[in-house]
């Protein structure tokens, strides 16, 4: 059994697709907590917080959360399948870290948990980085609210005529990676899970723009933050390419959502 430590969009994808348990091990004491690990042999750890008043509640959140749910199924099967579901936002570059002076509250406690769970002598363990998650939900996602502007507002907003790019990968084929990676029987400690292709924001404009010519697109100018988006293709090397690419993905996603108006 596959069990996951918290609800939201990654273990819900997954479970459109594969058999699993979600629980939100947050709200679950140390014995209700071994009761449910007791039951699988795979844990994929999810829970998260983004968004919080302070570092000491992201790292109560992230880190020790990690920790006190690592700890407890190794005491109860140290050869039980675990997979910490880190973060991008740790990295400087595809192979290195940011300097932890350069990381955000909510990077810093995620790149304890991932420290964390190196050190560990848990066997069976990896820690997962995706590049930035296709959600197909606006109100997860800028290249989602991209799309439904387009389409609702026929307007669309973007900064520095869009330059910023992404390695964009959509959550069902993120979902499909991650299982593949359940089913490997070595582990490896590190894996980032991306395209390798990084697309701007105004090639997605310019996407819609071939759909939609009358979308009035506002050019803002601001200072953003980089985001790494220059990963290589190993997830592809190694797990073969599950799908035809984000532009199909993408101009899927413009027609479901003018489908779905329709109905």
């Amino acid at each position: 059994m596959i069990l996951f430590t918290g609800t939201g969009a990654l273990s819900a994808e997954f479970a459109k697709y594969y058999s699993c348990k979600i629980i939100s091990a947050r709200l679950l004491d140390d014995i209700q907590l071994a009761e449910a690990i007791e039951s699988c042999n795979i844990i994929i750890h999810n829970a998260a917080t983004l968004s919080a008043p302070n570092i000491e509640t992201f790292v109560e959140s992230n880190f020790l959360l990690t920790k006190r749910i690592l700890d407890i199924a190794y005491k109860i099967n140290s050869q039980i399948k675990f997979i910490n579901i880190s973060s991008m936002s740790i990295l400087k570059t595809a192979r290195s870290y940011l300097d932890t002076t350069e990381m955000s509250h909510y990077a810093l406690s995620k790149f304890l948990a991932e420290i964390y769970c190196l050190n560990h002598p848990m066997k069976r363990l990896t820690n997962i980085r995706f590049s930035t998650i296709f959600y197909k939900d606006p109100l997860r996602d800028g290249l989602s609210k991209l799309a439904h502007d387009a389409f609702n507002k026929k307007k669309v907003a973007i900064y520095n005529n869009g330059e910023n790019c992404r390695d964009f990968i959509p959550i069902n084929i993120a979902v499909k990676y991650l299982y593949n990676l359940v089913n490997q029987e070595d582990y490896p400690r590190k894996v980032n899970i991306a395209s390798g292709v990084s697309h701007s924001f105004r090639h997605f404009v310019d996407l819609i723009l071939l759909q939609y010519p009358r979308t009035e697109v506002d050019d803002r100018i601001l200072e953003t933050n980089e985001i790494l988006c220059n990963f290589s293709e190993d997830t592809i090397r190694t797990w073969g390419e599950l799908y035809s690419g984000i532009d199909m993905e993408f101009l899927h996603y413009l027609k479901t959502i003018h489908e779905d108006t329709d109905l």
